[in-house]
């Protein structure tokens, strides 16, 4: 009720208060000259005492004082008429302002009953049951009661209506001030606090809580007032088991008595803390329930449908949406960041290898992860991947070749193009570096120009996935395909510019990059390291007498024959024309000319081409071992310098200098 009614509703009491003072002092004026007349003084002063008494120890509660005097005045009155001539007297029209007093303070059944009341009195002091005076007056009497009843009726109901009104003014004011004051930077459990600790004041409850109804049916408390919310937790409660469900059956907003529910149906202790009414709210999205609001009370000061409990309803869902607007426009802001940071990386490494440690780096910061992958396809081989890069368990492995396992996850992902969680251990899990298994695990695929190229995969052993560590995953997957693309173009240029075309070999340019790192390596490492210089003694003659083309498949025979001699970290460059070199690290010299031997003596043969019949061929072959802190050039000049000694010593032999 408002400030102005409270005051409106005093100003009535204190006049029908006024009024009841001058009707005993009309009764003590009537009585003068009477014989009753000390007894009604004295009476009025009592009055005035017992008043004054009253007021003081309940000050402004006339609308109490009031209605209890009515009996006395009509005792008053009666008593007043009998002393100043009964039937005759006049003071009967005092009834009609006691008739005025009972429609004021009761509704029109009381005030009709207080009118007989006051007819038999007023019959039994006058003794007028056959006097038609009597009946006159006793019809006037009741015809007044009678209008002013209905008129007393329409008065409180406009009286009810006006208050409606304002107690609904008051309302909006509240929901109003209540928007206002829930809009800003707070953390949503203290928005949702503050609306709860409001609401219930609003509506009249003992106690509420929200609840969010997740994708697997179960209702999570997100905040609480008056009652402990992890009883919902302890409970995990399901919605179709739940009061919720029970009370949204019947309507979307409603006031519902605790008792009438099941004892199958969970009301979360509700009946246990004394409440006996629950008011139960939907919360829904673009019709999507989402949750509900539930308030408990004894006795609500609305009710269901006055609007009330759906406008709370709509600003804990404008802060829902609110909320989850924020934490969106936060991830997408963390991702554009680490977008941005990735395509640095991209612009700034071309190198295969700084480029996927930089990328597991970005995923890393923003996820999680114990094991991260990098899967390449292999073309023309769909059963097995590349494992270009793999991190498990704080350990980075050597890029190897993986069968892919039918039906796993990597297979899964690469056949239909679509990244996908997969959580709680997958059966079909391809086993990675430490070989444990994984709680949580996304993969994504890498795809370029519309072709799946390979995967990447982010792993945890401590916790699961969700659809956002996806939707991350996946847009960086969107770009580091474009990233693992230019690398890999890149290092197929590279490739292309150190590799010589015919032999297949590393060229020159190549041989200049590697020695200089591997005289560097051994020298630091203290370990030994030799140089071939092999050079052919044939080319000229297989030039000039059967042509060009018949010389280039005898340097390709000796590129083969090079390749079969040789160890895997050996590195066998074309240097120029017929000269080959080959350096051998952590060999010695005698070891260096053990492989010159080697391919000496496959190559001291005959080969056949086309129509000319079997070509004699033979190399000569220079060794030297890396001494002291000998420079490039002196190591490649002593070697070479022992090959042109073979061959002054009558070609296709091995010297070592």
């Amino acid at each position: 009720m408002g400030e102005g009614d409270r005051w409106r509703r005093f100003e009535m009491h204190r006049m029908i208060f006024l009024m009841r003072t001058l009707v005993w002092l009309a009764v003590c004026l009537f009585s003068l000259g009477t014989r009753n007349a000390g007894l009604v003084w004295t009476s009025w002063i009592l009055y005035i005492v017992l008043v004054s008494v009253l007021v003081q120890f309940t000050p402004l509660k006339l609308d109490f004082i009031n209605p209890l005097l009515i009996p006395v005045d009509i005792l008053l009155i009666t008593y007043a008429i009998a002393g100043t001539g009964g039937i005759s007297s006049p003071l009967y029209i005092l009834y009609a302002v006691e008739a005025l007093f009972l429609t004021a303070y009761g509704a029109l059944r009381w005030a009709s009953i207080g009118s007989l009341v006051i007819i038999l009195v007023y019959g039994l002091v006058t003794d007028g049951w056959d006097d038609k005076i009597f009946w006159w007056r006793a019809a006037i009497i009741g015809l007044y009661v009678l209008f002013a009843g209905l008129l007393g009726t329409a008065f409180r109901r406009t009286q009810a209506h006006v208050k409606e009104n304002y107690r609904r003014l008051d309302q909006i004011a509240a929901l109003k001030s209540l928007q206002e004051l829930v809009v800003g930077d707070e953390s949503i459990d203290v928005v949702l606090a503050t609306l709860l600790q409001n609401s219930v004041g609003l509506v009249g409850a003992q106690l509420g809580y929200i609840v969010q109804l997740t994708a697997h049916g179960v209702l999570m408390p997100i905040a609480a007032i008056g009652m402990d919310r992890t009883a919902f937790k302890e409970e995990g409660c399901l919605y179709e088991n739940s009061m919720e469900a029970w009370a949204l059956k019947r309507q979307a907003v409603g006031i519902h008595p605790l008792k009438d529910i099941g004892s199958d149906i969970r009301d979360h202790g509700l009946s246990a803390l004394g409440i006996s009414h629950a008011a139960v709210v939907a919360l829904t999205d673009t019709n999507h329930l989402i949750g509900m609001l539930v308030l408990g009370s004894n006795q609500f000061v609305v009710s269901a449908t006055d609007g009330a409990l759906e406008t709370l309803a709509a600003i804990v869902i404008n802060q829902l949406r609110y909320d989850a607007a924020r934490k969106e426009a936060k991830k997408r802001g963390r991702l554009l960041s680490v977008l941005e940071r990735v395509g640095r990386l991209v612009n700034r490494n071309l190198e295969m290898s700084i480029l996927l440690k930089s990328l597991h780096q970005a995923v890393a910061d923003e996820l999680e992860t114990d094991s991260f992958f990098v899967a390449l396809n292999i073309p023309n081989d769909p059963d097995h991947v590349l494992m270009r890069y793999l991190y498990d368990d704080g350990q980075e492995y050597p890029l190897e070749v993986l069968p892919l396992t039918p039906g796993g996850p990597t297979a899964s992902v690469l056949a239909m193009g679509e990244g996908k969680i997969f959580n709680g251990n997958p059966e079909k899990s391809q086993l990675t570096g430490s070989q444990k298994a994984s709680q949580g695990m996304l993969v994504s695929p890498l795809i370029h120009e519309g072709r799946v190229i390979g995967a990447i995969s982010a792993q945890s052993y401590q916790k699961e996935y969700d659809q956002d560590h996806l939707e991350f995953l996946s847009a960086i997957a969107s770009q580091a395909s474009i990233a693992i693309q230019n690398a890999q173009l890149y290092q197929q240029t590279q490739a292309i510019a150190l590799t010589d075309h015919l032999s297949g070999l590393g060229n020159s340019r190549h041989f200049s990059l590697v020695l200089p790192a591997a005289i560097e390596h051994a020298i630091n490492r203290q370990q030994p390291l030799s140089l071939l210089v092999i050079d052919s003694d044939s080319l000229k003659q297989i030039n000039d007498r059967y042509g060009h083309t018949a010389g280039d498949a005898h340097l390709q025979m000796l590129a083969q024959a090079i390749q079969r001699s040789i160890r895997d970290n050996d590195t066998p460059c074309r240097y120029a024309g017929d000269e080959f070199v080959v350096i051998l690290p952590g060999s010695r010299v005698d070891e260096a000319m053990a492989v010159g031997e080697r391919i000496r003596q496959e190559m001291d043969q005959r080969f056949a081409w086309r129509d000319a019949g079997m070509i004699g061929v033979t190399i000569s072959v220079g060794v030297a071992e890396l001494k002291g802190n000998m420079t490039t050039e002196e190591l490649f000049t002593a070697a070479d310098r022992a090959m042109y000694f073979a061959k002054q010593q009558g070609k296709n032999q091995v010297v070592a200098m």
